[in-house]
């Protein structure tokens, strides 16, 4: 899956002084498609992105219109776009966006909108191009009740950039840049091409997951597709003790729940020890001891989703990666509970994932020094391991284990995170 690398930095005609209204024009993809319910989608992403502008304390509305969303922007000088658009790169469901400067009905007067196109346009063109760099514009008469053809209006705002801006080069073929006129019911837009968004689908359209998240690169990537693809997430993680939440908040794990709530937006880090697990396992048991765990994880996990309302579980596992990762061995672990566990990486190789997560702001922080559960548990795991073998070992072991994962869920610490800022919620406790 790909996810947008953010824009280069070049100086924004929207953050110059000027008399034009500030709007982004936000596009969306598969919402489009969703027939009937299609307005629950639109209307998700709509709640979805004002909640993310308004935590940026970006005092702006977000209108839904036919076939976009349209964000209505503070004056220029109150918030910089490039810190507006890096917000919307971050929010699922947006495909593109494009910031623009917009004029009301009264432009869409003939001669009134061509004296407010060719200001808006000269303004857009006042930095200096690249050596021999050319232009073109390119008009979206959506709105056919306005008289003027689409073929006219490009040529004369074309000479009225060329003869009032550093830009005098018409390229119609490979232009260096495209000044876009919309023309709609609502009056008149013009901006300078898209900004690619993250895509996939507004957060809450999808339901709820619970992911389980370790210190290391892999599961965070996954945690931030599963809300690219509309789930709302919270996240499990396991500690050798009960840690209370302030020593909680200085591991780089509470840093990585902090940056997947970028994406996330509200989402719950929920933290159980595996004290009362690794006290009934001895050693490393005959090389199954992680798988052990793994299974126990997955029981714990499930035993909290259920807690939590969340239909599944997303593991960061990626098919063959490592040795508790074979086939035989993720077939073990998801036969320990009848909760689906999904695996968006199963089949990306490390390098695609780190390039991910170098994206997504994850990879730096999963690097920082921390000894996850797998690696503290991990000694010579087997390659190949039997559901059923497991099992009997297990009762050998444990033979009362809803009671083994009860005191583990007893011992839950909680913290919330929104939009990249760690927050007071009244679910959140220390634990037992």
């Amino acid at each position: 899956m790909s996810i947008p690398s953010p824009a280069p930095a070049v100086a924004d005609p929207f953050d110059l002084a000027s008399p034009f209204e500030r709007r982004i024009l936000v596009h969306y993809g598969e919402v489009a498609l969703k027939g009937r319910n299609r307005i629950q989608f639109e209307q998700s992403l709509q709640r979805t992105l004002h909640h993310r502008l308004r935590m940026a304390d970006v005092d702006a509305t977000v209108e839904l219109r036919h076939d976009r969303l349209c964000v209505r922007l503070p004056p220029a000088q109150t918030i910089p776009m490039s810190n507006i658009t890096a917000l919307l790169r971050e929010v699922p469901g947006i495909v593109n966006f494009a910031p623009a400067f917009h004029a009301g009905v009264s432009a869409l007067d003939p001669e009134a909108g061509r004296v407010w196109l060719g200001r808006a346009l000269i303004a857009l063109a006042a930095d200096a191009p690249p050596p021999g760099a050319g232009f073109a514009v390119r008009v979206n008469r959506a709105y056919k009740k306005f008289p003027l053809p689409s073929t006219q209006l490009e040529r004369e705002l074309g000479s009225a950039i060329a003869l009032n801006t550093p830009w005098k080069r018409v390229d119609l073929t490979t232009p260096a840049r495209t000044f876009h006129v919309d023309i709609l019911r609502d009056g008149l837009y013009c901006h300078i091409g898209t900004q690619a968004g993250l895509g996939g689908l507004p957060l809450g359209s999808a339901g709820h997951v619970l992911a389980l998240l370790s210190g290391g690169i892999d599961s965070p990537v996954a945690a931030c597709l599963m809300a690219k693809r509309g789930c709302t997430v919270d996240l499990l993680h396991m500690t050798p003790s009960h840690l209370v939440q302030q020593q909680i908040e200085e591991t780089p794990v509470a840093a990585l729940a902090q940056q997947i709530s970028r994406y996330a937006q509200r989402c719950r880090l929920f933290v159980l020890p595996y004290t009362h697990f690794d006290l009934a396992i001895p050693g490393d048991a005959d090389g199954y001891g992680l798988l052990l765990f793994r299974r126990f994880l997955a029981r714990a996990g499930a035993a909290l989703a259920w807690q939590i309302r969340a239909r599944a579980m997303v593991s960061g596992d990626s098919l063959g990666q490592v040795a508790s990762q074979t086939l035989e061995n993720l077939v073990s672990t998801s036969q320990a509970t009848d909760m689906p566990i999904l695996r968006p990486l199963i089949a990306d190789d490390k390098q695609e994932i780190i390039n991910l997560a170098r994206r997504l702001g994850t990879y730096a922080l999963s690097l920082a020094p921390y000894k996850d559960c797998c690696a503290l548990l991990s000694r010579n795991p087997r390659t190949r391991s039997r559901a059923k073998h497991l099992a009997a070992l297990e009762q050998e072991l444990i033979p009362d284990y809803p009671a083994l994962i009860q005191r583990t869920l007893d011992q839950q610490t909680v913290l919330t995170y929104d939009c990249g800022r760690r927050i007071d919620a009244p679910g959140d406790s220390n634990g037992g």
